[in-house]
C-alpha cells in the first residue's frame, strides 16, 4: 500500500510539472527595456519660444530631428526644441563655456540693489513697510489676497540636510517683466494702468510690490530635502525650490528622460501637470547646456565676470508681479515671480504659480520653470 500512494504521488508530481513547462511556452516573454510609447514619443519635438530675443541670447529656431533615448547629445551649434504651448524657447549657442562652477565660501552676506534691466530697482529713500523673517504677505496687485510664508525649514540628519529662511517686504520699485504667456493680460490694458510695455513685450512700472529674500545656509541635495523645508506654503516657495532644485544639478549618461532633475519639477509642478517624455528630450538637452556652468546663476554675487560663482550663503531675491493673470478655460489664477537676484541676461526670468484650493499649497503652472534653462550669457 505504501509503495502505491508513493507512485500516486510521484505521477501527480510531474503532471504539475509539464503543465507548468507548457504554460510558460504558450506566454513567452516580455522585454522590460522596449515600450513602444516611449520610443514613438522620443520622436516628437515641441517649441519653446524666445521671449524677447535681446542681446546676449541667440534667436531663432533650429530643428534638430528627432532623439533616441540615450544615444549621444546634438553638438552645441544646435537648438533643441522643447515644450509644446507656453515656454520661452531654449536657444544653445555654440562655444559656451563647459565645466561646473563651484561657489566661493564669503562669510559675509552682502545686500544688493539691482540696477539691471530684468531686475526690480528700489529707489532710493522709497522702500516701505517692515520686513517680517519666514512670512510672506502675498498681495496681488488687481485686489489683493493674503498668502502665508514662503518657508521656512531646516533638515539635520547627521550634519547632512538643507537649511533656508525667508523675509518678506514691500517696496515702491521698479518692477519689469515679459508679458507673454499672461493669457488675459494685454498690452492695451496694462498700457492703461500705467505700464510701459516695450517692443519686444517687457512691461515696466514703479508701483508697490512684494519682494522676497531667501537665504539657504546649506542647499539641498535631492527631492526629499527640499520637500522638507516646507517651501509650498507660500506664493514665493515653489520658485525658490526650483531654483534650489537646479543646484543639484549633474550630468548623468543616458538620463534623458529619467534625470532626477525632472522628478523634482514635476513634484514642484503639483498634481495639475506632468513633464511628458516628448518635452523630457528638449529640455534635458537645454538644461545640460545651460546647467554645466549656470546651476547658481541666480544667487546674488553670481554673474558672467566670475563664472556665475555666488556669494555665501546662497541669496535669492524674488518679486511678485503685481497684476495677476486670470483664472480662464479651466485655468486657475496665476501670479508671475521674477528672479531679482538674475544677471545672465538681459531678459527678465520668471516663473509662473498657483494655489491649489483643495489643498492651501502652492505648485509652479506647467512649464514656465523652463524660463530658469534658457540660454545665459557666456559664463567667463
Amino acid at each position: 500500500e505504501l509503495d502505491k500512494v508513493k507512485n500516486q504521488d510521484e505521477d501527480a508530481q510531474t503532471a504539475a510539472a509539464a503543465q507548468s513547462d507548457e504554460t510558460l511556452k504558450n506566454e513567452g516573454t516580455v522585454d522590460p527595456a522596449v515600450n513602444a510609447s516611449d520610443a514613438d514619443s522620443a520622436n516628437q519635438t515641441s517649441t519653446i519660444t524666445n521671449p524677447t530675443g535681446s542681446s546676449g541670447e541667440a534667436s531663432g529656431t533650429t530643428t534638430s530631428g528627432t532623439t533616441t533615448p540615450g544615444t549621444a547629445q546634438p553638438d552645441d551649434s544646435t537648438t533643441q526644441s522643447a515644450t509644446p504651448g507656453s515656454t520661452p524657447k531654449v536657444t544653445v549657442p555654440s562655444g559656451e563655456t563647459s565645466g561646473t562652477t563651484q561657489p566661493v565660501d564669503d562669510s559675509t552676506t552682502q545686500s544688493t540693489t539691482p540696477g539691471n534691466p530684468q531686475t526690480v530697482t528700489v529707489p532710493s529713500g522709497e522702500t516701505s513697510g517692515t520686513t517680517t523673517p519666514g512670512t510672506t504677505q502675498a498681495g496681488t496687485g488687481e485686489g489683493s489676497s493674503t498668502g502665508t510664508a514662503a518657508g521656512t525649514g531646516t533638515v539635520d540628519e547627521s550634519g547632512s540636510g538643507a537649511s533656508g529662511s525667508g523675509s518678506e517686504e514691500r517696496k515702491r520699485a521698479l518692477i519689469q517683466f515679459p508679458i507673454q504667456h499672461m493669457d488675459g493680460v494685454t498690452r492695451e490694458g496694462l498700457v492703461a494702468e500705467g505700464y510701459e510695455v516695450s517692443s519686444d513685450g517687457v512691461a515696466s512700472k514703479t508701483t508697490d510690490i512684494n519682494m522676497e529674500t531667501y537665504t539657504f545656509q546649506k542647499l539641498p541635495k535631492n527631492l526629499t530635502e527640499i520637500q522638507a523645508l516646507g517651501l509650498d506654503t507660500g506664493m514665493f516657495g515653489p520658485v525658490i525650490a526650483a531654483i534650489a532644485g537646479l543646484t543639484t544639478y549633474e550630468p548623468i549618461s543616458g538620463a534623458m528622460y529619467s534625470h532626477p532633475l525632472f522628478e523634482i519639477m514635476d513634484a514642484l509642478n503639483g498634481p495639475a501637470f506632468a513633464i511628458s517624455n516628448a518635452e523630457r528630450s528638449g529640455v534635458y538637452y537645454s538644461m545640460t547646456e545651460t546647467l554645466k556652468y549656470g546651476k547658481y546663476a541666480y544667487f546674488t554675487g553670481a554673474e558672467p565676470s566670475n563664472g556665475y560663482t555666488p556669494r555665501q550663503p546662497y541669496v535669492l531675491q524674488l518679486a511678485e508681479v503685481p497684476v495677476v493673470i486670470p483664472a480662464s478655460s479651466g485655468k486657475p489664477q496665476r501670479h508671475r515671480i521674477v528672479v531679482c537676484s538674475f544677471k545672465g541676461s538681459d531678459t527678465p526670468r520668471y516663473v509662473d504659480v498657483w494655489k491649489d484650493s483643495s489643498s492651501g499649497k502652492w505648485y509652479i503652472w506647467e512649464n514656465s520653470w523652463e524660463s530658469l534653462i534658457l540660454t545665459m550669457k557666456t559664463a567667463g
